[in-house]
């Protein structure tokens, strides 16, 4: 009987070791996935701005609205929402421009290496500038993310 338990605990070991063996045999390659994990991880956070980074961002896209030939009417950063590992950095805006310089904006703010959303937009009381061209008044809501790495908290389920 002791002979038994002795060669079910030498099978245990010998299987063990086989297992860390085959471990051990991966490991390099479980380190380079981890290394490039890391280095992905890395690329994609450069596209949700520190918060220092905010004002730059929102000088930049202040910035690229002049330079579509738009009046910013109202630029307000409204409180940041947290969300898991995330804060959004909502931004109201009213603008006041062509309708074709409306769209080369948002376009360009597609282009940034920020995430930057554009929600709730509309446009409408088109006037007609001394020019002969469309003016249209636009508003709507820029929303930026920023890292925070930060679960929210779990509701407590004390009642």
């Amino acid at each position: 009987e002791e002979i038994k338990g002795l060669e079910v605990t030498r099978d245990k070991l010998v299987k063990e070791i086989q297992d860390l063996r085959e471990k051990k045999r991966r490991l390099p390659i479980l380190l380079a996935q981890v290394q490039k994990i890391e280095e992905e991880f890395e690329e994609a956070a450069k596209m949700l701005p520190s918060r220092a980074e905010i004002p730059k961002l929102l000088t930049d896209i202040s910035a690229l609205g002049r330079n579509a030939g738009l009046d910013f009417v109202s630029f307000t950063p409204k409180g940041e929402v947290q969300r898991d590992f995330y804060n959004e950095v909502p931004v109201a805006i009213s603008i006041q421009g062509h309708y074709h310089s409306i769209g080369g904006f948002l376009d360009q703010v597609s282009k940034l290496d920020r995430i930057v959303s554009v929600t709730n937009l509309s446009a409408g009381s088109p006037k007609k500038s001394g020019l002969g061209e469309w003016i249209v008044n636009a508003s709507g809501q820029l929303v930026t993310y920023r890292f925070t790495n930060k679960p929210l908290p779990k509701p407590d389920d004390k009642k």
